[in-house]
């Protein structure tokens, strides 16, 4: 398949934001473990280990800290950050353009079959009108066949972006989960030994 320079910026564009989406889920985790990365941890035997080393850590940070850390944890916001809603927007854009698309060139299709079927000068040459019209319609439909492979290679990749893109969103909630409950069972904890 023949890439053109649409579908050489789409590529490069499209590996760019799932190189973003990557560095953005990398530093979501280091700014999310920054805490507890200066508490040293014990040896852990245990399949709960990511859960124990996590709850240990924060266990264990002074009261300040913990305090701060809690308040870091809480207000992370990583759903409305700008690659998400380029993503969504790109998404919703690329599949109204491709489906207005897909519906013009279907009417544009069938006027033309209806208008070569009733065109009286077809009828009077029927040899020579022939070919040119056979050869226009093979013209239009490595036009068309050439739209379609561009259409489908940016929806493949916007597939590629939307799927790891709500893959890490996915990674990244599960963490913020993950911090937010051991907090707020330590919180509760230190609640209830007052």
């Amino acid at each position: 398949m023949h890439l053109d320079s649409f579908q050489w910026i789409s590529t490069i564009v499209s590996v760019f934001i799932i190189f973003a989406d990557w560095i953005s889920f990398i530093n979501f985790r280091k700014s999310i473990e920054k805490p507890v990365k200066k508490v040293i941890i014990r040896k852990i035997l245990s399949k709960y280990k990511d859960t124990e080393k996590l709850y240990r850590a924060y266990k264990e940070l002074p009261s300040s800290e913990f305090k701060l850390a809690k308040i870091d944890l809480k207000s992370k916001e990583f759903e409305a950050t700008f690659l998400h809603q380029t993503v969504d927007l790109f998404s919703k854009l690329i599949f109204t353009i491709s489906a207005a698309t897909v519906s013009i060139i279907v009417s544009i299709s069938a006027s033309l079959l209806s208008f070569m079927k009733d065109n009286k000068e077809l009828q009077k040459d029927p040899l020579n009108n022939i070919t040119i019209n056979v050869n226009n319609i093979m013209r239009t439909f490595d036009i068309g066949l050439n739209f379609y492979q561009m259409i489908f290679l940016t929806s493949f990749l916007l597939c590629g972006v939307a799927v790891t893109h709500y893959f890490l969103m996915a990674q990244k909630k599960k963490l913020h989960i993950l911090h937010l409950t051991i907090v707020e069972e330590i919180v509760d904890e230190l609640k209830a030994s007052k």
